[in-house]
């Protein structure tokens, strides 16, 4: 069963400190408390299944997932190998500098914490000219809520074509009639500019909006421009995780169904959705929390041990029925029954 922040509240105020009913001071116990179910074990209520098309080299999960667990591409089941895999003394190398990989279509984690889905290209192709490289691009955002363009702006961290660090406000400006990709007016004129070509972002600082905010690379004496990021209103320390798609060619599009375990997100509304289905382990965390505080480690443990076994259950009691199978997986991508039945049933 499905349950919102706002009963999430109801059902744990009495347990925060001597009972509380101020809103942030539940709001922010029950993110302490979910922050450390979530990290307990890999629940299986939070694996979901996401689909994604690019025409580039590398994918960013949505800003609420973590890690990729499993993945298909173009339908064929690939792996999703760990930072380390490009350095491995037999591996595939330096992925910046070819393809990488064994032959198969596969991801390489690329880390967590981009502060942007894209980077800053290097260069673009032109209709009329060889392709053109920029010493650094210039940076616009903007959102489809009005409001936002009154007074918020985004900061921008990062470095020039000379690797200087720079730092520079980015205003949000509003899209033409509110509606997402259009624009109307003139750079540097009507449609506002970073002051700063910027080579590369390290760091993006953005205060809650009303409405999603994009950030673009804009080349205004050609009129190029190029989508880094999309942020979720509550994003205010935006961070993608990245992955590589080995053997891959640019603009060649490619279809990935990924399995995905979700990153703890804050909640703050009255109906965000809590990512567990049940009270009960919120509950004991919180209890676990307010003895903790107390300097009852005793206590502490013992309701931190019970929010756990309380998951556990709730848990079993989704995914074990009588008689469930066991699931064998092994890797025979080399194997000679690969070949012989075409990757089909015998």
């Amino acid at each position: 069963m499905l349950h919102t922040l706002s009963e999430a509240r109801t059902a744990v105020k009495r347990f925060v400190g001597s009972g509380t009913c101020d809103t942030d001071t539940l709001n922010a116990a029950i993110n302490e408390a979910l922050e450390r179910l979530l990290d307990l074990q890999p629940w299986e209520c939070l694996k979901r299944n996401i689909r994604i098309t690019t025409c580039n080299n590398c994918i960013s999960l949505p800003y609420e997932a973590e890690t990729v667990l499993a993945v298909d591409l173009n339908g064929i089941p690939g792996r999703a190998y760990g930072q380390m895999y490009q350095f491995l003394a037999s591996g595939p190398g330096d992925f910046a500098t070819h393809g990488g990989g064994s032959g198969f279509r596969d991801l390489a984690d690329m880390g967590d914490q981009w502060p942007t889905m894209f980077d800053i290209p290097t260069s673009y192709p032109t209709s009329d000219t060889d392709d053109v490289y920029p010493e650094g691009m210039r940076l616009a955002a903007f959102s489809t809520n009005g409001a936002d363009a009154v007074l918020a702006s985004v900061t921008v961290v990062g470095k020039n074509f000379k690797n200087e660090d720079v730092t520079e406000d980015v205003k949000i400006q509003k899209w033409h009639g509110g509606v997402e990709g259009e624009l109307q007016g003139r750079w540097d004129r009507s449609l506002k500019l970073s002051t700063n070509s910027f080579k590369e972002i390290i760091r993006v600082l953005k205060p809650e909006t009303k409405g999603y905010v994009c950030l673009y690379a804009v080349d205004p004496s050609r009129d190029f421009m190029f989508n880094l990021a999309k942020y979720h209103p509550k994003q205010t320390i935006p961070g993608f995780r990245r992955y590589r798609i080995t053997n891959k060619s640019y603009g060649e599009f490619t279809s990935i169904l990924a399995m995905v375990r979700l990153r703890h997100v804050p909640l703050v509304s009255d109906n965000d959705i809590l990512p567990i289905d049940s009270i009960q382990p919120l509950k004991l965390m919180v209890m676990a929390i307010t003895a903790e505080n107390a300097k009852d480690a005793a206590s502490a443990a013992t309701y931190m041990g019970a929010a756990q076994a309380a998951m556990t259950k709730r848990e079993e009691a989704k995914t074990m029925t009588l008689g469930t199978p066991a699931i064998l997986n092994m890797d025979y991508r080399l194997s000679i029954g690969r070949r012989v039945n075409g990757r089909g049933c015998l």
